[in-house]
């Protein structure tokens, strides 16, 4: 499930940042 992987990785990122 690399997929799911780096799904999570991406919204890992986004949280990270927050809102704009």
């Amino acid at each position: 499930m690399d997929g799911l992987r780096w799904m999570w990785m991406v919204v890992c990122q986004v949280l990270d940042q927050g809102p704009p």
